[in-house]
């Protein structure tokens, strides 16, 4: 089950070169209810030979990783089988992180947050399944449609909590090929995040390449359970 339209394609491919052979293609996102990704999760693991799943998102979003998971679990549940072996790895970066963790910890299933890259979460979910790290030689791939941003992008860094969503934005982009040639954040000129450098406008990054990137990625973070709209949202799916 993977989330975040033409994301999870590239999702798709970081499974398919670490080795793994997707047995199917359920798309994922859009904040579904627990219903919905009980539902859809049933619907993986009826499909003849199908005996595990992974649940993946490759963006932050304002997804509710709660709600998911215990639609996953539940679906699990209501199979007859033990979400710990079924789900080889919960790899959604989303909000109400934290209330997402424990649910999934309360059956032992391990929570991947941002801090785990895409690659490497299909890394581990190839690795759970076949029982046998990727192949050495297994590397990202890139996908024609992409070489605009990759190419020549700009990522823009934005200050406050946004940085961290950027941060790891970044890593995500250089795991799969992207060229990013710089990052904003005002005050942080000099700065480098994973040998990107930081510059304090855009126009400073125009100046330093001596021309305008062909792109800019603007990062958001997902609402927390401080958020009024958010709390709301959490008793209108309750």
């Amino acid at each position: 089950m993977i989330g975040a339209g033409g994301g999870s394609l590239t999702l798709t491919d970081a499974v398919r070169s670490q080795g793994g052979k997707p047995a199917n293609y359920a798309e994922i996102g859009g904040n579904p209810s627990v219903s919905k990704s009980c539902g859809l999760a049933k619907e993986v693991l009826r499909k003849d030979g199908v005996e595990r799943i992974a649940v993946m998102m490759s963006i932050v979003s304002n997804t509710r990783v709660d709600i998911v998971a215990r639609g996953v679990i539940k679906a699990c549940l209501e199979l007859g089988k033990d979400p710990a072996s079924t789900i080889v790895i919960f790899r959604i970066p989303g909000a109400w992180e934290d209330e997402g963790s424990k649910i999934l910890g309360k059956y032992g299933i391990d929570y991947c947050d941002r801090s785990v890259s895409m690659w490497e979460a299909a890394g581990r979910a190839v690795e759970k399944v076949q029982g046998t790290p990727p192949p050495p030689d297994a590397k990202p791939r890139r996908r024609r449609g992409s070489e605009c941003v990759a190419h020549r992008g700009l990522h823009v860094h934005r200050p406050g909590h946004h940085g961290r969503e950027a941060v790891n934005l970044t890593r995500e982009c250089l795991d799969f090929g992207s060229k990013i040639v710089g990052g904003v954040t005002p005050g942080r000129k000099g700065r480098e995040v994973h040998g990107v450098p930081v510059f304090d406008t855009v126009e400073q990054v125009v100046e330093h390449h001596g021309s305008a990137p062909n792109g800019a990625v603007v990062t958001v973070p997902p609402p927390s359970p401080r958020t009024p709209w958010s709390r709301r949202s959490r008793t209108a799916s309750s």
